[in-house]
């Protein structure tokens, strides 16, 4: 232990120099704009510096706000080892040291001044802290280095050697990989995922290429060397997935005005097929179902097993043997007019779900096509199992549709209700099964976020189990087990791009309060009380954090919300909401503990105020990273 007042010390001068290296890293990627030719570098450089942010909001070190702080959190990880808290520093000082030296920037790494500021003069950051990086720096040192940045950034630079320029991100690279291994293997994995977020604003599918090549490379050169290389692999997943995704918009918003041009209407799909509805038969459940209905389904034309979940009615092909699990999505308008915009949505989401190669952070199943139902104005949207369910054929022995139940996917809701009472007792999932569960559909929730979609619809009834697969392998397993280490989130029909909610305002959300005379019946306690109380808001990502935490609370609690909240006054929208965050912070902590509990609070205090921007962040670094450190 060292003692407190060398921790603040080093602490001040860490939360001092880590804006001054963050910009800094700005400042080398403004001036590979400047210069072209270097977009790889661009990514690699932006890759790093969200990393170095990701490493300060591990550490609660805000680097754009100008308030005060005191580094409780970095004090107390310095106070258990100071040699952390001096190589952390030192490393800081090497960064803003290569930023500063205008003369080595030049010779070593080929970036030129072109234009410089009268008033700038040469700083080498070890010389001025004596020859040495281990003293305390103090608050003036501080000042001193981020004046003299200030000025090196009102400098024109000129790039001279692309190769000398890369050794310069390369050793900006090792740096910040450095902090990365002062950090927890759980800290370094939630650091890294952040990187995510940058991929949010970029809808361009060329760049999104880009993005993924480079951590492709980046993720097989760290494996070779021994480092960390995960996160880097799920960011290339993800870009690719998006670039992918954008395509198909970009596409098919090229075909829909070329086919307006020529005036034809016949829809279209891109990604992924229509399906013929005379090949299913329905069947109703009864009235009053307020949980998905599961079956089995099969068409003759294809010797392959799918799943069918419908939303509001089974449906069953016309004989076993391919298995599919459906949902249903309206194109009708809120006054019952078939609505041609509606419909081009729909066929934009069933491309959407139908991209193959999916990240595995990505907990959908795939759409595997699309039907029509003309009487009721909707499409059906079919999706695909795993393999072992989905390879699975009439010639395999699959038999009548009862013999078929123990292969049928049950829904998070129907869990929590089966499970509560056996042999007169409560059977709740284990704890280590709960905080995996939790992980997986926020993570999950992250990337649709990425994608730049909004679900609507997050409930423990769109959350669904297959079954797990048997110790054989290659197949269902017969006991009815299902796979609870693979919670698939579905429910997606009232899911949309976010920046085209259909049918919602785009601009009341931020200028005026929820107005309670629009109430809306058909949105139930899942939903955010500000949508409940105006359903024309917009749809925003907090709406669905907000959604997420209500499941996560069931998760916890091991109750379905209707059970934990019997008695509330319906006409109170915002009283559901307080008494979720209650139940969160009361009766939370005893199940689950008190960093799941504060993961969960978190979900549901989001406002109709928080753009999405905000809800990222929230998402990731106190949801997702509260989740990371859940185990049992």
């Amino acid at each position: 232990m060292v003692d407190p007042f060398t921790a603040l010390g080093l602490a001040t001068g860490i939360i001092g120099l880590l804006p001054i290296c963050a910009n800094g890293f700005t400042f080398i990627e403004g001036i590979c704009k400047a210069h072209g030719g270097v977009a790889n570098q661009i990514i690699r450089i932006r890759g790093q510096r969200s990393i170095l942010r990701g490493w300060g909001k591990t550490w609660d070190i805000p680097l754009d706000d100008n308030k005060p702080n005191h580094g409780k959190k970095l004090r107390r990880w310095i106070e258990e080892d100071p040699e952390r808290g001096s190589n952390v520093q030192e490393t800081l000082c090497a960064i803003s040291d290569i930023f500063a030296d205008t003369k080595n920037l030049e010779k070593k790494y080929g970036v030129v001044i072109e234009r410089r500021d009268a008033n700038l003069h040469q700083l080498n950051i070890k010389d001025m802290l004596g020859g040495g990086v281990n003293k305390k720096i103090a608050e003036q040192d501080v000042k001193v280095i981020r004046n003299h940045m200030n000025m090196v950034m009102r400098c024109h630079f000129k790039l001279r050697g692309e190769t000398k320029f890369a050794a310069l991100v390369e050793r900006l690279k090792e740096f910040v990989d450095n902090l990365l291994k002062m950090c927890s293997e759980v800290q370094a994995q939630r650091i890294e995922n952040a990187i995510l977020k940058e991929l949010s604003s970029n809808n361009n599918p060329d760049h999104l290429r880009s993005i993924s090549k480079v951590y492709e490379q980046e993720a097989v050169d760290r494996k070779k060397a021994g480092q960390r290389y995960q996160g880097y692999e799920l960011i290339k997943e993800v870009a690719d997935f998006k670039a992918r995704v954008q395509h198909l918009a970009e596409k098919r918003a090229v075909e829909m005005a070329r086919r307006r041009a020529s005036q034809r209407t016949n829809a279209f799909l891109l990604s992924t097929c229509f399906l013929n509805e005379d090949d299913f038969r329905f069947s109703f459940p009864e009235r009053g179902s307020q949980e998905s209905t599961l079956t089995l389904a099969t068409v003759d034309r294809l010797d392959a097993l799918r799943y069918i979940v419908s939303i509001a009615e089974a449906v069953m092909y016309k004989s076993i043997a391919n298995l599919t699990w459906q949902e249903w999505k309206s194109y009708k308008d809120s006054d019952g007019r078939d609505n041609s915009d509606y419909e081009s949505h729909i066929l934009e989401l069933a491309d959407f779900l139908g991209v193959q190669n999916r990240p595995a952070a990505f907990q959908v199943l795939p759409c595997v096509g699309i039907f029509r139902d003309e009487v009721r104005s909707r499409f059906g949207f079919a999706f695909e199992p795993p393999s072992y369910i989905s390879n699975l054929g009439p010639k395999k022995g699959v038999g009548k549709d009862g013999g078929l139940r123990s292969w049928t996917p049950v829904t998070l809701l129907h869990l929590i209700r089966r499970e509560t009472i056996i042999d007169g007792r409560p059977s709740i999932l284990p704890l280590g099964d709960r905080f995996h569960m939790a992980r997986k559909l926020a993570q999950t929730l992250y990337v649709i976020h990425a994608m730049g979609w909004v679900h609507k619809n997050i409930r423990s009834s769109s959350v669904i189990f297959v079954p797990a697969e048997s110790r054989y392998g290659g197949m269902p397993s017969m006991s009815g087990v299902k796979d609870l280490a693979n919670p698939y989130l579905a429910g997606f029909s009232f899911s949309r791009p976010k920046a085209r909610s259909y049918g919602e305002s785009d601009t009341r959300y931020t200028s005026e309060e929820p107005r309670q005379e629009n109430y809306a019946s058909t949105l139930d306690w899942y939903h955010h009380p500000s949508k409940r109380v105006d359903p024309e808001l917009r749809y925003l990502q907090a709406f669905d954090l907000y959604s997420l935490g209500a499941v996560l609370l069931e998760i916890g609690l091991w109750q379905s919300l209707e059970t934990l909240i019997p008695d509330v006054d319906f006409e109170d929208e915002f009283t559901v909401g307080e008494r979720l965050i209650k139940l969160a912070k009361v009766e939370l902590p005893g199940q689950m503990g008190s960093i799941y509990a504060e993961a969960v609070k978190e979900c549901l205090i989001g406002t109709w105020k928080d753009d999405d921007a905000y809800t990222q962040e929230k998402l990731c670094w106190k949801v997702n990273a509260a989740l990371d450190q859940c185990m049992a």
